[in-house]
């Protein structure tokens, strides 16, 4: 049996289409055989680059950004500017001297 891998480049997963022979032969002499020289549509699996060994597909990102994570990131926001909010409420409010004294000091 031949088992061919899954045509997708790694990204996010998207759909891609494999050049036959002749195209391949094409693309590698336009280079000079040097694989950085392809177009990314004329590479089919990408074992020279370990581009995309961290990619994750679109439902995984649409999981993260509709799921627990953003509600998490919203309350780690809220509590940063309500704790912030607390303490400059503490800070004792400068006179308007104080502040002409730091803003026009010689």
């Amino acid at each position: 049996m031949n088992y061919l891998p899954e045509p997708f480049r790694i990204k996010m997963v998207e759909p891609i289409q494999q050049i036959n022979r002749q195209q391949r032969i094409e693309a590698l002499l336009r280079a000079g055989y040097n694989l950085f020289g392809l177009r990314s549509d004329e590479i089919f699996i990408d074992l020279l680059t370990d581009s995309g060994t961290g990619a994750m597909s679109q439902e995984q990102w649409a999981g993260i950004m509709t799921g627990d994570e953003v509600e998490a990131i919203d309350r780690a926001a809220k509590e940063t500017i309500d704790r912030a909010a607390e303490v400059a409420a503490a800070m004792p409010e400068p006179s308007p001297e104080a502040l002409e004294d730091e803003v026009y000091a010689p």
